[in-house]
This record gives C-alpha cells, sequence and structure tokens, in this order.
C-alpha cells in the first residue's frame, strides 16, 4: 500500500502486519502517492502528487524515481511489466509506456477529456482488455473500456453517481467500480460491455 506521506508499506502475511519500505518514501520526495500496482513479485510502480512517480525492480527493497512523460499528479496506474505501464492524472492526463519512460512514451486520447477532469483509476484482465474511471470536474464518473491495450478507449453506461474512485476488472466484459457516497449510501457498480 501506499500513503500520502510517499510511504509504501509491505505485507507478507495477508495484511495483518506491514512494514514500510524506506527507500520508496526518498524517492518520491516525501510526496504523497495516490496508486501502486506490481506487475509480478519484483517490479512494481507508484504515483502521486507534483510528478511523484516511483519504481522498483527487488519486491520494493529498492525505489528510483522516474520522471514521468508531463509535469503532473498521477492519480492511477497499471503495470503491465517492468516497463510497460499506463498511468492517469489529475488534469486528464493518460500516457502509456513500453521502455519505463526512458523514451517510448505515447499520450491517449478518449472521448470527454479535457484537462479538468481526473482519471480515478485502470483496471486490466490482459494485455489487451481494461476499464479506466474518469470522473468530470462535476464529479461524475464514467467508466470507459479498452481492447487494444490501451490505445482506443469506448465509454460504457454508467450508473448514476457523484464520482467513482477505483475499480477491479472481473473478466472482459465485466468491472465493477466503487464511489463516493450517494443519498447516504456507499455506491459499489457493476458494468457490462
Amino acid at each position: 500500500v501506499c500513503t500520502s506521506a510517499g510511504n509504501v508499506y509491505f505485507s507478507s502475511d495477508a495484511g495483518t502486519t506491514y512494514t514500510v519500505q524506506s527507500g520508496a518514501v526518498t524517492a518520491a520526495s516525501s510526496k504523497a502517492l495516490n496508486a501502486i500496482h506490481f506487475s509480478d513479485y519484483e517490479h512494481g510502480w507508484a504515483g502521486g502528487v507534483t510528478s511523484a512517480l516511483i519504481q522498483t525492480s527487488d519486491g520494493g527493497s529498492s525505489w528510483a524515481a522516474v520522471t514521468p512523460p508531463a509535469a503532473m499528479s498521477v492519480r492511477s496506474l497499471y503495470a503491465f511489466s517492468k516497463e510497460r505501464v499506463i498511468i492517469g492524472g489529475t488534469a486528464d492526463e493518460l500516457y502509456e509506456t513500453w521502455d519505463g519512460f526512458v523514451s517510448d512514451t505515447e499520450a491517449k486520447t478518449y472521448s470527454g477529456k479535457s484537462t479538468t477532469g481526473v482519471v480515478a483509476g485502470l483496471a486490466f484482465n490482459n494485455d489487451h482488455v481494461g476499464f479506466m474511471i474518469h470522473n468530470t470536474a462535476a464529479g461524475v464518473g464514467t467508466i470507459f473500456r479498452s481492447v487494444d491495450g490501451g490505445h482506443i478507449w469506448d465509454a460504457l453506461t454508467t450508473p448514476s453517481n457523484l464520482g467513482l474512485n477505483d475499480i477491479v476488472a472481473l473478466d472482459d466484459n465485466t468491472a465493477f467500480a466503487v464511489g463516493n457516497a450517494k443519498s447516504g449510501t456507499a455506491v459499489v457498480l457493476k458494468v457490462s460491455a
């Protein structure tokens, strides 16, 4: 897990106890981290505010700062491998890299993209099919689906909501998302393609 203080904590006992991975807070310059994802036991990425983006290749024993493709606050990310990563930001940014943000990076577009929304969640079922949460500045969330690895995103019919926070892909056609309370009730949404 990552924290607003820039820490990353690791658990080897299913969440009963956690230990801090001290190198993460240094690599992140103590900036708040919003998202973390590992592609395997060794390779992981975390991102946060004010261009905080860090990666590990040794299961979190050490972390290194990575320069994102633009000055941005990372809100969501998904690591396919140690070098292929897709990140979403708080100003509608969506970028994918195939070499760990060294030089091979592509900005993505999607319907409704502006500069005032947030790419709040990313989840892939496999290398090709994934889901994305986009919240507008007014706080209304839409779920998008990609079937080509994140190149093209199509909006899905998304139930009424006041903003969505995270998403999980169940299969190529189904995802669940959680969001802000609506009429005093927590929101859990199921979408199908």
